[in-house]
């Protein structure tokens, strides 16, 4: 998402992505390159986290 000139990109908790929680809300992070926490699989209208 373009905010205010700033690129943000959906981002899932570390804690997420460790296991130690099943699910948790999504942030708006500006991006980066190769962030882990900002890779996603698209499936038909949902959202994955690729871990």
């Amino acid at each position: 998402y373009n905010i205010n000139n700033t690129w943000l990109c959906i981002t899932v908790p570390e804690s997420v992505v460790k296991g130690e929680t099943n699910w948790d809300y999504v942030h708006l992070r500006p991006c980066t390159i190769n962030d882990p926490l900002q890779r996603w699989i698209r499936k038909r209208q949902f959202l994955l986290d690729s871990r």
